[in-house]
């Protein structure tokens, strides 16, 4: 997509790209860091910020390609009880949703990393760690990494906005993006996300609770 923007607006265009959480984007956002942020959607940030929602993504278990289950077309939540399994630490929205998950299927889970491509890194050096992580990684070749989709799960399961503040002064660049996205990216209506099971019970209230002690 940016280079498609670059291609209407000309070579000159410079994105200063970061990576974080969702908690550090949103918060960014909020103070004016950054511009636009692509991340997932929080209840009880700022009503200044707009959340346009853009794609999709499944849970898929990352496993080193030596393991017995990279030869799985399909593998299920319920056969993994005895496995050693790794995902997203504390700091992590996706931590949050993925503890009712964890829970629904009563699954031991270590915390190991912050994003997908942490993930990547210790699954491909690592045989023995087998990871559930979001499907972010279809253009990424790594040698020794392995996805495999989840039984349960086949389902869009987390939701990434684009997010920007309505009250911020946005250059006419920035403006165009934010036009851009909404004329290129058909997200289609009425997709209700896997990770809204089980957020349930109160584990919104724990997402929020977390952003606010964080910031």
């Amino acid at each position: 997509m940016l280079s498609t923007f670059k291609g209407a607006f000309g070579d000159d265009v410079v994105f200063d790209i970061y990576q974080g959480t969702t908690y550090e984007c949103l918060k960014g956002l909020e103070d004016g860091k950054y511009d636009v942020v692509f991340c997932g959607k929080l209840d009880g940030v700022s009503e200044d910020i707009e959340f346009v929602p853009q794609f999709s993504q499944n849970v898929v278990l990352a496993v080193n390609s030596s393991s017995p289950l990279a030869k799985r077309e399909v593998v299920s939540l319920r056969e993994l009880k005895d496995v050693k399994l790794t995902s997203y630490r504390s700091q992590s929205y996706m931590h949050i949703i993925f503890e009712g998950l964890f829970k629904a299927y009563d699954l031991h889970v270590e915390q190991g990393f912050d994003d997908e491509i942490s993930a990547a890194s210790l699954v491909a050096s690592d045989r023995s760690i087998t990871a559930v992580i979001l499907e972010t990684l279809d253009d990424l070749s790594l040698e020794n990494f392995v996805t495999v989709p989840i039984a349960e799960l086949r389902e869009p399961f987390h939701i990434i906005y684009l997010g920007y503040n309505k009250k911020s002064f946005h250059s006419h660049l920035v403006e165009e993006f934010i036009k851009f996205t909404q004329r290129h990216i058909k997200f289609p209506t009425g997709v209700i996300p896997l990770e809204e099971s089980y957020l349930k019970g109160g584990t919104s209230d724990q997402a929020v609770k977390l952003y606010d002690q964080q910031y």
